[in-house]
């Protein structure tokens, strides 16, 4: 509430009663752009992707895949991007998110619900500046500051080569785009 948020981005789960990937509440009309999540978020009452409750700000250029669970107490809002937005709506600009991935599929003004196929197809979204945002195939928009060269997207399987399964690899293990752990 005290803060901008810019070109940042999150890979932990969260779970409480407002929950969102990257943060709980967006309030005192604040900014969250250039930004991500990607980890699991679980709202008792608002939950999402990037954001829990929207009560005031602005969100751009910004995404979420976590698989994304809320309003199990019936009152609340959950969303694939943000859950709850209060007194009104906000200025969203060139947001998106996973729909396959955070089992979400509302649609709302300024967020775009795509699947990871679109997200991963090595074109950046609509919006999305190559000076801050990096690309490639197979792999979901990345912050160019924390990765100053592109990140090689993996896939396959790991078999016994003898020395027990991925002897000598680091394997990450994930689940509707959330790392689940190694």
């Amino acid at each position: 509430s005290y803060g901008n948020i810019i070109n940042s981005f999150s890979t932990a789960s969260v779970s409480g009663s407002v929950a969102g990937g990257l943060a709980g509440e967006l309030l005192n009309s604040r900014s969250i752009s250039n930004s991500f999540a990607t980890g699991a978020v679980n709202g008792s009452i608002h939950a999402g992707g990037l954001v829990g409750w929207v009560k005031s700000g602005s969100i751009s250029t910004s995404y979420a895949t976590g698989w994304v669970i809320g309003d199990i107490s019936g009152v609340g809002s959950a969303g694939g991007l943000f859950g709850q937005v209060e007194g009104g709506t906000i200025p969203l600009t060139n947001n998106y998110y996973d729909r396959r991935t955070t089992g979400r599929t509302d649609s709302r003004t300024g967020v775009t619900p795509l699947i990871t196929a679109q997200l991963q197809s090595g074109t950046l979204p609509s919006g999305f500046n190559g000076d801050i945002w990096g690309v490639g195939v197979g792999l979901y928009p990345y912050l160019k500051a924390f990765h100053p060269t592109t990140p090689q997207a993996i896939s396959g399987i790991i078999t016994d080569i003898g020395g027990g399964v991925g002897d000598g690899y680091q394997v990450a293990i994930y689940k509707a785009g959330s790392r689940l752990g190694l």
